[in-house]
């Protein structure tokens, strides 16, 4: 936007020095479009013609009189600028293909076992290294080396004991061992956990989520209280790998034949006796 102000052309006819006063805003020229559209102009912020920085307000400006002129291209830095050495680059993150478990240091524990000490897949490692797990808790500890050889097996522990990760871990790593070649069906999950509550279930995602990280797993949640096209969607986009459910919408997918379960090759029956409980 462009201003005309009628002191600019007075000066510029009779010659006057540019410290003469500025006009008041009511003889500011409004100007025009091509189309005759007259639109105010923006007042512009700071200090008026004729004021001086100490009139305006504005902090007078520190002016580094060592600084050296800048040559064509170049590219000045703040710190530069200020005779300071500039700060080092930040290391990038590392890759997932740049980590090994030889980063992940966890010295062995009398009576604690280590994950190191269950021969787990390095996608997995890498998760539970950036989750900040170094020794399994003691249902872990129990059932993982028998989950992890393909072993039906059942716990109790409380909550907050690591029973979620304990499944969670052993489904990711068999299903990593044994990939699927060749075309897969959408809403025909290899992995499915059920859970009584949606609450429970929305937990247990979390945490497959969180070990998924470098697994490159489709996990679904389905259940009740939530959007069904947006779930029935979920399933029907892509493979899914790992479905987790309430029994009580999982049962109105089977019904819709939006997902089918003969392709199941690991079953967790998250609080089993609760569901019961329920009528399931």
């Amino acid at each position: 936007m462009v201003r005309f102000f009628l002191k600019k052309v007075a000066d510029k006819l009779q010659g006057k020095s540019s410290k003469a006063a500025s006009l008041p805003d009511s003889v500011v020229a409004k100007p025009q479009s091509a189309h005759g559209e007259t639109f105010q102009p923006v007042k512009e912020k700071g200090p008026q013609p004729g004021t001086s920085d100490a009139e305006s307000g504005r902090p007078k400006r520190r002016r580094n009189r060592n600084r050296k002129p800048r040559r064509e291209g170049e590219t000045r830095l703040p710190d530069q600028d200020a005779g300071k050495a500039p700060a080092p680059a930040s290391t990038p993150p590392a890759k997932a293909e740049d980590w090994n478990v030889m980063m992940f240091d966890v010295p062995p524990s009398p009576g604690k076992t280590r994950f190191h000490d269950l021969n787990l897949r390095d996608e997995l490692m890498h998760a539970i290294a950036e989750s900040g797990f170094e020794y399994c808790t003691p249902i872990q500890a129990q059932i993982l080396p028998h989950t992890l050889l393909g072993k039906d097996a059942f716990g109790k522990a409380q909550t907050g004991t690591g029973k979620a990760a304990a499944f969670l871990i052993a489904i990711m790593d068999n299903l990593l061992r044994r990939p699927i070649e060749g075309e897969r069906k959408p809403g025909v999950p290899r992995a499915l956990i059920l859970a009584p509550t949606r609450e429970l279930a929305t937990q247990i995602v979390r945490d497959a989520e969180e070990l998924n990280t470098y697994c490159g797993f489709n996990v679904v949640a389905v259940y009740g209280g939530m959007d069904y096209e947006k779930q029935k969607r979920q399933l029907q986009e892509k493979p899914v790998d790992l479905v987790v459910a309430t029994p009580g919408r999982l049962l109105d997918f089977l019904r819709s034949q939006d997902v089918h379960l003969n392709h199941v090759e690991v079953l967790v029956l998250d609080e089993a006796d609760r569901m019961l409980d329920m009528g399931f």
